[in-house]
């Protein structure tokens, strides 16, 4: 799920959805109500999006590439992303970079696909999304024993808040 700030929307990927599974909907953000869907047309699978501000431009995230594409989904580049053994989770855009979230580590790309760095997270419970809430500072949440949990990556340490 992004937010485009500039035209006021919400982007869900729909992947839980078989018959929809390179779908995304569209809902706004004031009302909170569907104002359209429209069909991933890249890959059969769209795990996740994010919206960066800075470039105009969506990411997406559909199993083993990062597409970027501008405002009207048409692709400007894409990058293959090593499958590291790893459960995908979520995806998120900071200023320059993609972070791909995954149960056990973090890993960032610039946005032509250079490998930057990999934070590990030592726990091996199930990782729900990474979220990034200003300053260079992100919001990671877990499900452990059925119980959230929160962590704040900030400055190259991941920190518990929760």
């Amino acid at each position: 799920m992004t937010y485009n700030p500039n035209t006021k929307e919400i982007f869900i990927s729909t992947n839980t959805d078989p018959r929809a599974r390179n779908y995304i909907s569209v809902y706004d953000y004031t009302t909170m109500k569907f104002k359209r869907e429209f069909q991933y047309v890249y890959k059969s699978i769209v795990y996740g999006i994010a919206y960066s501000k800075l470039h105009n431009q969506f990411v997406f995230y559909d199993n083993s590439d990062v597409r970027i594409c501008d405002v009207n989904m048409v692709s400007q580049s894409v990058f293959n992303v090593p499958n590291l053994g790893m459960n995908y989770q979520s995806i998120e855009v900071y200023k320059n970079y993609v972070y791909i979230y995954y149960d056990i580590a973090i890993q960032i790309y610039d946005f032509q696909g250079n490998y930057i760095k990999t934070y590990k997270i030592d726990k091996l419970d199930e990782g729900e999304g990474i979220c990034h809430i200003g300053y260079g500072k992100f919001l990671i949440g877990r499900v452990i024993n059925i119980l959230w949990q929160w962590l704040l990556l900030h400055r190259d340490y991941i920190y518990l808040i929760h």
